[in-house]
C-alpha cells in the first residue's frame, strides 16, 4: 500500500469504468510479465553456468564478448523487479496490504496518489529503454554465434549460445511490450480526477475520530489564563441580556425559603392525644347529671 491513498468516493462516478478497464490491463500485464521474467531466469541460470564452465578456455575468443554482453543486460532487467512493481501497483487500489492474488479480487476500494502512478511510470519507461537494448545485444550476440558456426570449431556450444540468444530477444520483445502498455495504462490513470467530496471528508473525519491516539502523541498545552477569562468573557457578553431582570447582588440570589411539614416525631404524637383525652374528659365533667325515674317500689322503702 502507497502512504497516501484516496477512496473511491474522491473519484467522480463516470470515471469508474475507466480506472476498471485500467486495472483489468494491469491484471493482464501482470500475467504476461510473470511468464516473460520466469523465462529470463531460466535462460539466464543456464548462461551462467555455461560462463562459470568455459570461460577459461574462451576467454579470448570473438564470439565471447557478445556472451558476458547478453548475461549484463538480463542481470539488469532482473534487478528492476518488475514482477513485484506491478503487484505493488495493483494492490494500491485495495485495501488490503497483503500482496496476495486473492486480495486483489473484487472492485478496487481506494486509488494511490499522483507521484505515486508516475513512480511507476518511470519505471516502466526505464524498463522498455534497457528491453530494447537488450534486445539488439541479443540480435547481435545470435549473428555472432550463426557466423562462429561455419567454422565448425565447439559447435554444441554455439549451437546453446544461439538458442539462448534467441529465447532472450523474444522476452526483450515481450518485456517492451508489456512495458508499452504499463507506461499507457498508468498515463491513463494519471489524468483520472480526484475530487474531495463531502463524503470523503467525512469519512476521514471519522476515521481521525475513532483512530487510536499514537504512543508518542503529547496532549495540548493548556492556554493561558488571561486567553481562558477573555474567552469566558466573551460568552457571558454575548448571552447577557441588555436589560438583566435578576438582581446582580449575590445575597439577593438565594433561594427563597421554603417551609416544608416535617414529619412529628413519637412524643409529640403522645402529647397531642393526651391533651386531647384530658378536654374530652373535662368537657364530661361540666354536663349536669341525670336524674334517676322513681318508681312504686322505690316510694314504698323510701327511697
Amino acid at each position: 500500500m502507497t502512504e497516501q491513498t484516496f477512496s473511491r468516493a474522491s473519484i467522480q462516478i463516470p470515471q469508474h469504468a475507466l480506472v476498471d478497464g485500467q486495472l483489468k490491463t494491469l491484471k493482464l500485464a501482470a500475467r504476461r510479465l510473470q511468464l516473460a521474467l520466469s523465462t529470463q531466469e531460466t535462460e539466464l541460470q543456464i548462461l551462467k553456468r555455461l560462463i562459470y564452465r568455459n570461460k577459461n578456455q574462451h576467454r579470448g575468443a570473438f564470439f565471447w564478448r557478445s556472451v558476458l554482453e547478453m548475461r549484463r543486460y538480463a542481470g539488469r532487467v532482473a534487478k528492476l523487479k518488475l514482477s513485484d512493481a506491478v503487484i505493488s501497483l495493483r494492490s494500491s487500489f485495495f485495501s488490503s496490504s497483503s500482496l496476495s492474488g486473492s486480495s486483489m479480487k473484487g472492485s478496487w476500494t481506494h486509488f494511490p496518489h499522483r507521484d505515486y502512478l508516475a513512480q511507476h511510470a518511470n519505471l516502466f519507461c526505464t524498463a522498455q529503454t534497457l528491453a530494447d537494448k537488450m534486445s539488439e545485444a541479443n540480435l547481435r550476440a545470435y549473428t555472432s554465434f550463426h557466423a562462429s558456426l561455419q567454422s565448425a570449431a565447439f559447435l554444441h556450444l554455439m549451437l546453446v549460445f544461439v538458442g539462448i540468444s534467441s529465447r532472450l530477444r523474444a522476452v526483450a520483445l515481450e518485456l517492451k511490450a508489456i512495458c508499452h502498455d504499463a507506461v499507457k495504462c498508468l498515463a491513463a490513470l494519471q489524468d483520472v480526477n480526484i475530487v474531495r467530496s463531502t463524503l470523503a471528508i467525512f469519512s476521514s473525519r471519522l476515521k481521525s475520530i475513532y483512530e487510536e491516539p499514537h504512543p508518542n502523541h503529547e496532549p495540548p498545552l493548556p492556554k493561558p489564563l488571561e486567553e481562558q477569562f477573555h474567552s469566558v468573557e466573551l460568552s457571558e457578553s454575548l448571552f447577557q441580556d441588555e436589560n438583566p431582570t435578576l438582581p446582580m447582588d449575590p445575597l439577593e440570589l438565594q433561594p427563597p425559603n421554603i417551609t416544608t411539614n416535617a414529619h412529628p416525631s413519637a412524643q409529640e404524637v403522645q402529647i397531642k392525644l393526651q391533651k386531647r383525652l384530658s378536654e374530652k374528659t373535662d368537657s364530661l365533667k361540666d354536663l349536669p347529671k341525670k336524674k334517676k325515674r322513681k318508681n312504686e317500689i322505690d316510694d314504698i322503702f323510701g327511697f
